[in-house]
């Protein structure tokens, strides 16, 4: 009977160790965001394109539907934008992006329940109320997202200084979803560079 009390606490204690060791999916997302940036920093595009989905969105361009082929084929154009826009590639760049930049995370929910032009321009007090993109994007974007995705937006600045992260924008917006492959780029706003 001793034996079978001891088995049961010790599963007991296991159990509670693991459902407090899981990290919310929310989180998750926010992790691969910050997985995907560094990727970016180091200029590793192949590792990045690797985080495209089979089919990428892209909000805002004149192509809805990226597929892999295309992506493949453009894979030249994006490495050179990558090597331009993040030319000091070290550890210091994301280290520094991280001290200046926070990561704010939606569901679809969230985001549809709560986010106004106001609210956008509470968390980029940088962008000119006439700089009309990032607002061109969000109005776009709940047609490429559903239930099991985040939206994750990365160039938040901390300060109230005028800073701008590394590179386009572009690079710190994404729809990502959570799948057998592990987190994938879903959609992204189309970058006028490519």
């Amino acid at each position: 009977m001793n034996y079978i009390k001891k088995a049961f606490l010790l599963i007991a204690v296991l159990l509670a160790f693991i459902s407090s060791a899981q990290i919310p999916v929310k989180e998750e997302a926010k992790n691969a965001f910050l997985e995907i940036t560094k990727t970016l920093m180091k200029s590793d595009c192949n590792k990045y394109i690797s985080y495209y989905n089979d089919s990428l969105k892209l909000i805002g361009g004149k192509d809805d539907l990226y597929s892999k082929k295309k992506i493949r084929g453009d894979a030249g154009k994006i490495c050179s934008q990558i090597a331009i826009d993040f030319t000091n590639n070290s550890d210091s760049l994301y280290t520094n992006y991280l001290s200046n930049f926070d990561v704010i995370t939606f569901s679809r929910k969230e985001f549809l329940d709560t986010i106004t032009p106001s609210k956008v321009m509470q968390m980029w007090k940088h962008i000119s109320k006439t700089d009309l993109f990032i607002f061109k994007v969000l109005e776009k974007t709940p047609k490429h997202y559903n239930d099991n995705d985040f939206l994750v937006f990365g160039n938040v600045t901390r300060s109230s200084k005028n800073i701008e992260p590394p590179g386009s924008i572009t690079w710190y917006f994404y729809v990502l979803r959570k799948t057998k492959a592990g987190w994938k780029i879903f959609a992204c706003p189309s970058n006028p560079k490519l």
